[in-house]
């Protein structure tokens, strides 16, 4: 797509990624004008009372981010190759019941950060011969960014993590599964903010203890069987099964730096993988 002409002005020739698209690759580029703003609105929590000075501040949180894409093509054959464009972007957008859906948006200038948005607003195109802009209006619901890898799989000869990624030296991740015979500790980094993680095991153990800042879950015995245990939603699957009453299931958080997660028990042997993304703001 080299031979594109584009009115308005890019940004740099910078793009963004729709679950893995580029959509540079197929004559939509990204303008100077477009919106990511560095926070989303706040939802302040706060109590005026009458004959006092100020309020009460009881804290805030984000509402959801907004992301709207100023995009541009032109160079076109014919309005109907124009229209063919627009065609394929809603494909993306959509899912197979023609409704907006959950898409993954990467900007190129942070290839290793992504944004779980949904098309929300009505996307205008400015028709002119051979020639269109329009606005994306897109809304990640959850404002976090996050990274594109999980943290257990950031390792050396990874096809994935490159030098653009902003990933420390001595980002301490567990390089996928790691089994464990008998009651041990070990570190894991979080980069950003503080995240709860997924848990998921499998093998034996007379009984169980996953421990970190603080916090701990018990497992009850199991024999040769299958755990999925997530600390963000809530929810324990055995070997299939939604079990979250048989746990003691804490508020297990990792902290942003490095965090001792120590496993304790008796009868142990099993496979375990602790899986999060890091996110950022």
């Amino acid at each position: 797509m080299s031979n594109y002409t584009f009115i308005g002005d890019p940004l740099s020739e910078s793009s963004v990624s729709i679950n893995g698209i580029r959509l540079a690759d197929f004559g939509v580029h990204l303008l100077a004008d477009s919106e990511e703003p560095a926070l989303p609105q706040t939802r302040d929590k706060t109590l005026v009372i009458p004959g006092r000075h100020g309020e009460y501040n009881f804290g805030s949180y984000f509402d959801a981010r907004q992301l709207n894409l100023s995009c541009g093509f032109n160079n076109q054959a014919t309005l109907a190759d124009a229209q063919q464009l627009i065609r394929e972007l809603n494909t993306m957008l959509l899912d197979e019941y023609g409704r907006p859906k959950e898409v993954e948006l990467v900007y190129d200038y942070e290839p290793d950060k992504l944004y779980k948005a949904t098309l929300s607003g009505v996307v205008p195109v400015n028709r002119i011969s051979r020639a269109g802009t329009f606005v994306l209006p897109l809304k990640a619901s959850d404002p976090f960014a996050y990274s594109r890898i999980y943290a257990d799989e950031i390792v050396w000869g990874s096809d994935v993590v490159t030098f653009e990624y902003n990933y420390l030296l001595g980002h301490h991740g567990l390089g996928g599964a790691i089994d464990i015979t008998s009651p041990k500790a070990f570190i894991i980094t979080v980069d950003g903010y503080n995240v709860k993680p997924k848990f998921e095991i499998e093998g034996s153990a007379t009984s169980l203890n996953i421990s970190a800042n603080g916090n701990t879950i018990a497992l009850p015995p199991f024999n040769n069987e299958t755990w999925k245990i997530d600390c963000e939603n809530y929810t324990a699957v055995r070997n299939g099964v939604n079990v979250f009453g048989d746990l003691s299931f804490g508020e297990f958080v990792l902290y942003s730096g490095e965090n001792q997660v120590s496993i304790g028990g008796n009868g142990i042997n099993i496979k375990m993988r602790v899986k999060f993304r890091d996110k950022y703001m």
